[in-house]
């Protein structure tokens, strides 16, 4: 591998002695030296006090209406959740409830596995 500095070369040591070594001691000296990049904001720090997450819900009886406010309000809210938390709940959404429960059953089963069993399974397949 090529270097790209030029070291000075001295006549007595040896290719061993060249090589570099590591010293933690180092990391010790820079500990208050940490680049501003990889330092979070005092905003986006973790925090014990952490407000409870107020979630989105969706009524898409009312976006399914002809009211053009609750159609709105729908289109706000799920854009808020998008973009705020990732996500959002859906009522009146016309899912049978037996297929829900049916589904939040095999997410548990499959949740409830071993991670080795879990990982065995194909991809896309519960």
């Amino acid at each position: 591998m090529e270097c790209i500095t030029k070291l000075p070369f001295n006549e007595n040591e040896t290719e061993d002695s060249l090589l570099t070594t590591f010293d933690s001691m180092v990391l010790y000296d820079q500990e208050n030296q940490v680049p501003r990049e990889f330092v979070w904001p005092d905003h986006q720090k973790p925090s014990p006090n952490v407000p409870i997450l107020q979630v989105p819900l969706i009524d898409l009886a009312g976006f399914l209406s002809d009211d053009p406010f609750l159609v709105s309000e729908a289109t706000r809210l799920v854009a808020e959740g998008a973009k705020q938390h990732g996500f959002f709940l859906v009522t009146n959404h016309g899912v049978d409830e037996r297929l829900l429960s049916s589904a939040y059953t095999s997410m548990d089963k499959f949740f409830f596995c071993h991670r080795l069993v879990r990982n065995r399974r194909l991809w896309g397949v519960a």
